[in-house]
């Protein structure tokens, strides 16, 4: 009996170990393959936040806004359910203290600024709005617990998380759990049943993980792959067959290798024997399609636990819109520097710190250097090389140069200093034109200054200016030889009349007497005679003190007046008339006919003109002098000018 007993506690005690045993295999077998499976949604989120991040940047380099960039990864996750039934992606955009949930279309309320960045709820949302990346296992907005990737895009400040429900995650194994310590249970009735009931559910489940992580895997956009050391392909997913265009089989048979183009072949060789020390890789490749086409792309790789061993995993993604990008500004940059070298004129650009990024080989001439090697060199001294003055010959401050002016805002054109260099001594005068640098926002990010010598100039506008003074110099001396000659020619004009007035006098005098002592005797013709001898005496008298003021036009003021031309004329063809009895004139004066001038000069110049009538046409049986106003037009090359001429 006693032996029955021992042996039946030895069956027990044997049963209870196996049942023990088996249970403890289990929760082993359970606690590893909940790790991997942690491992890989940490893998996967955290790779589909990064590769989303790059998505995001791409996108608003190419310029798009940030509504549409919203709506491009709304579209594109929409798929992201496939992560789990509780799986999500969600995009916050931070302003100030405002939180915008981009792609808010689930059922819970989404919490504020203050919740996420104070309280305990939104841990990886708020992780992502601190600018922080990486993986988390924290609560989530709805103070769930789960399992999250998250990423700060900085241009937009917007925070990326994908997560699933650690419900969701952990349902399986708690499950498998419960169901192993009840098969451990069962196992002291039945240690086979136990097995078979403990085992059948797992492999289960663990295909439903698979198929979980297979609709994951399957979901993104990038090429991703899973390869062993020996760079043999083992697991692709459903865009590197596309891509590629290769079947799931055909890449699964080849190597990393035969994927990249010819010329990354060695170079993917490489990294494949790298990476187990480094662990992460990031770098540009091509890769070859079946039909011999190359993509542009960029692969980041690192290692993971792949079926209870290391494995490489390489997502893809192609950059040939990039690489276009790259080449058009390549081709923009290479035709400004041509523009640059073309111009005769000093030009460079400096950014937003004053430092030099930019200059053509005039920049070199201007500032006295063998090359550009040289100059790039001594401008690492930048301003320490050189000496600047302003026009009036003081140093000029530094904040006054033309860079520092230009980071101000300031535009100027034609802006002079005076430069010297330390280290030759050599000087010469620079004519500046300088101007900011904005972005789209405005901001000064930059300055642009062109330059040209203009020592030659300076010293020829200063010869001219010496010729100058000397010229005025010359004037000066001629001025006063020539009031020193009218002066002369005043008093020979003043000695003249003077001694014409003498005879004019007596002539005067004469007739004057005769015409008292001897009217009775003369007949009234004689009489008539004598008046107009006497007449022309004085008309002479006073046409001597006109040419004596006549020759001090230089030194006298003009006595401007309004003249009344027509009377003047007419009272200078009378007297003509009378002197010349004999002739037949037809003569026109126009009446009205007036003018601003001094009316003694221009009797003396009428004068002139109608005795030069006269006596023009003296051979004329009946000469026609007219006196009017006129209209000539003259025609000149930019165009028509009319006039009134008298």
């Amino acid at each position: 009996m006693r032996k029955r007993i021992i042996q039946s506690h030895n069956v027990l005690l044997l049963i209870l170990i196996l049942a023990f045993s088996i249970f403890l295999i289990t929760l082993v077998s359970l606690l590893i393959i909940y790790n991997n499976t942690i491992n890989t949604y940490k893998a996967v989120l955290t790779d589909m936040v990064e590769s989303d991040k790059t998505v995001i940047v791409t996108l608003a380099e190419k310029g798009l806004s940030e509504d549409a960039v919203a709506q491009i990864m709304k579209k594109s996750h929409a798929r992201l359910q496939s992560i789990g039934r509780t799986g999500e992606f969600v995009i916050a955009d931070l302003n100030g203290k405002v939180v915008t949930f981009l792609l808010n279309d689930n059922i819970y309320s989404t919490p504020t600024y203050d919740q996420i960045m104070t309280g305990k709820v939104a841990t990886p949302l708020k992780m992502a709005l601190m600018g922080k990346s990486g993986f988390i296992r924290g609560k989530d907005y709805r103070n769930v617990e789960v399992l999250a990737g998250y990423a700060f895009v900085k241009g937009f400040d917007w925070g990326i998380v994908a997560k699933i429900d650690m419900s969701e995650v952990n349902r399986p194994f708690r499950d498998a759990a419960y169901i192993a310590a009840g098969l451990a249970l069962f196992c002291m009735i039945s240690g086979s049943i136990l097995f078979i009931l403990i085992t059948n559910p797992m492999i289960g489940r663990i295909i439903k993980s698979e198929n979980k992580f297979r609709s994951l895997f399957d979901s993104s956009t990038d090429e991703i792959m899973i390869a062993d050391f020996a760079g043999h392909c083992l697991e692709v997913n459903e865009p590197s067959c596309l891509k590629l265009q290769y079947s799931r089989d055909e890449l699964v048979s080849m190597s990393l290798r035969d994927i990249n183009s010819p010329g990354f072949r060695d170079k993917c060789d490489e990294i494949i024997k790298k990476l187990p020390e480094i662990g992460f890789m990031s770098y540009e490749t091509e890769h070859v399609t079946k039909t011999g086409q190359i993509i542009p792309v960029e692969v980041r790789a690192k290692v993971i636990e792949y079926n209870k061993s290391k494995a490489i995993l390489k997502i893809a993604r192609d950059i040939t819109e990039r690489k276009r990008t790259e080449a058009a500004l390549r081709e923009s940059n290479a035709m400004l520097e041509v523009a640059l070298s073309s111009m005769t004129d000093a030009v460079f650009i400096s950014d937003a710190e004053g430092r030099f990024i930019n200059f053509n080989e005039a920049f070199v001439t201007f500032h006295k250097f063998n090359d550009k090697a040289d100059c790039a060199k001594t401008l690492a001294e930048y301003p320490a090389f050189l000496e600047v003055y302003l026009p009036n010959g003081e140093p000029a401050p530094l904040d006054q140069w033309a860079v520092p002016r230009a980071l101000r805002g300031e535009i100027c054109t034609n802006a002079e200093y005076t430069l010297r260099r330390k280290d030759t001594g050599e000087m010469w005068v620079g004519s500046y034109s300088f101007a900011p640098i904005r972005n789209k926002d405005n901001a000064i990010v930059g300055s642009v200054v062109t330059a040209r010598d203009i020592t030659d100039r300076k010293r020829i506008e200063l010869k001219i200016l010496k010729l100058n003074e000397e010229l005025e110099q010359r004037v000066r001396d001629r001025t006063v030889q020539l009031e020193a000659a009218n002066k002369e020619l005043e008093a020979f004009a003043y000695s003249v009349s003077h001694d014409l007035r003498a005879p004019l006098r007596g002539i005067d005098g004469w007739s004057l007497a005769l015409l008292e002592d001897y009217q009775a005797q003369l007949d009234e013709r004689a009489c008539q005679y004598i008046e107009r001898v006497r007449s022309e005496t004085q008309r002479m008298g006073q046409l001597i003190d006109d040419l004596l003021q006549l020759s001090r036009v230089t030194r006298s003021q003009i006595q401007e007046a309004k003249v009344n031309l027509s009377a003047l004329a007419q009272n200078i063809v009378k007297h003509l008339q009378e002197t010349h009895p004999a002739r037949q004139f037809d003569i026109s004066i126009a009446p009205d006919l007036t003018a601003m001038g001094d009316a003694r000069l221009l009797e003396i110049a009428f004068n002139n003109l109608f005795n030069n009538a006269f006596k023009f046409t003296g051979k004329l049986p009946l000469a026609r002098i007219e006196f009017g106003k006129t209209i000539r037009v003259f025609t000149r090359i930019c165009g028509f000018m009319a006039e009134n001429s008298v």
